[in-house]
């Protein structure tokens, strides 16, 4: 809870620059450095076993959203979660996982979307970009970061995952 609310506190004061300056957020989450655009209007977070962080860029709640959470222990992949989204961007015919999950997930993420992967010297990140949601995944070991939101371009996204796919 200390270090949300640190985050918080030190967004909150780069909210005075953000609006003229249009400088990029340095945002350490999960231990992963990211840059984020700046103009932020509001700044959640729910820590404990969810630890999900969201950014609201507009002023309507539920839209122009930018969300950060740790799936790293989610459960019903049959696997590990680091596994599974390997095996389903990488199209897996062998996985270990869950096949119905993986079909499902599948037609969800990839059949309807621009899907691909950025790899970095020790991450991979793995995108589905659709509208109106693109999600990116961020694996590193055992560890996955579900990166979403509804308004950013491809383009945009990648920029956030500039730290850390160099």
């Amino acid at each position: 809870m200390k270090n949300i609310c640190l985050i918080i506190l030190i967004l909150g004061s780069s909210f005075c620059f953000a609006k003229t300056d249009a400088i990029d957020v340095h945002l350490v989450y999960s231990g992963f450095d990211f840059l984020i655009p700046s103009g932020q209007d509001a700044v959640g977070a729910n820590g404990g076993d969810n630890n999900f962080l969201v950014f609201r860029y507009g002023k309507e709640k539920g839209t122009e959203y930018l969300a950060f959470t740790d799936i790293s222990n989610d459960e019903g992949y049959g696997c590990k979660s680091s596994e599974f989204y390997a095996d389903l961007f990488e199209i897996r015919e062998n996985s270990k996982c869950n096949k119905n999950e993986l079909v499902t997930f599948k037609e969800s993420l990839i059949e309807n979307s621009e899907s691909g992967s950025w790899k970095g010297k020790n991450t991979i990140s793995y995108y589905s970009i659709s509208e109106p949601q693109s999600l990116v995944f961020l694996v590193y070991k055992d560890k996955v970061i579900k990166v979403d939101t509804d308004f950013l371009t491809k383009k945009e996204l990648k920029k956030i995952f500039e730290k850390v796919i160099d």
